[in-house]
């Protein structure tokens, strides 16, 4: 009898320990709340975040608009065995994918967007160009980020309005007007997409600041607003943004699956006025 007692305290002294252990660990990480702080060099981050519907906000600093992309490590890689297959030729390896990511918002400024994320390695990048033409991820923009299984998830957010991707278009579900909108972006694909969202400045056109960006010549045509980088075919997210009256234009600057040419070239772009 005092044996089998003894080991029934045992039992309960290790359930204690591993549910305090379990509640250290929650704490150790960020409650499916991540902030990336992206500067012209460099990104400052947790390593962690608990996986789950996860809010990811892009602080961004320097002089120079800066994305967080996500890509997903899989296939039992390395966030070093992809660092290296970046420096090689030709598309990704297979055991890379899209996993969303937040668009870049105006310069100096922040964003966020709320994303499910499975556990796992990922990598932060930015694939914007730098003004002398080089991508930001080559000057430092890239850094590795760990996803821990988690039986608890973030809070879906409340969406306004849904806007709904496909091969080569966007469609919203009611008309835009001035204010707070959080939208919940849908791939319906079957390609990968994003929607990068973007004010423009009147007198111009998205084709104008896609030319900008691609140069960073001279004044910009606009400014960026955030939005959701890539998803794959069935997934979504949501990202909000207050809106005042003026020209915008949703863009996807993905490649084609098919030819390399970005989605905008295929008419992937929607123009819209806020009055």
């Amino acid at each position: 009898m005092s044996s089998c007692r003894t080991m029934s305290l045992m039992l309960v002294a290790i359930a204690i320990s591993a549910c305090r252990g379990d509640e250290r660990l929650r704490r150790s990480f960020p409650d499916h709340v991540i902030t990336i702080v992206a500067s012209d060099t460099h990104y400052d981050a947790p390593d962690t975040v608990l996986a789950g519907l996860t809010t990811i906000r892009l602080v961004t600093q320097g002089a120079e608009p800066h994305q967080a992309a996500l890509l997903r490590i899989t296939g039992g890689k390395t966030y070093a065995d992809f660092l290296l297959a970046i420096r090689q030729p030709g598309p990704p390896p297979a055991w890379v994918s899209v996993a969303g990511g937040v668009d870049a918002p105006k310069i100096g400024g922040a964003t966020e967007a709320t994303l499910p994320l499975e556990a796992g390695t990922y990598a932060i990048l930015s694939f914007l160009p730098t003004r002398d033409g080089y991508p930001q991820l080559a000057r430092g923009l890239r850094r590795e980020l760990t996803v821990v299984a988690s039986a608890s998830s973030g809070a879906e957010p409340a969406a306004t309005d849904t806007l709904i991707a496909t091969d080569y278009a966007y469609t919203n579900s009611a008309a835009i007007g001035a204010g707070l909108h959080t939208f919940r972006f849908e791939n319906r694909g079957p390609q990968a997409h994003e929607v990068a969202l973007f004010r423009l400045a009147a007198g111009h056109s998205a084709d104008d600041m896609i030319a900008w960006i691609a140069t960073q010549k001279g004044a910009a045509p606009g400014e960026p607003l955030g939005g959701i980088y890539a998803l794959r075919a069935g997934e979504h997210g949501w990202f909000s943004v207050q809106l005042t009256p003026a020209d915008y234009a949703f863009i996807c600057f993905l490649p084609d699956e098919h030819d390399g040419r970005p989605h905008h070239a295929h008419g992937q772009i929607r123009e819209f006025t806020v009055k």
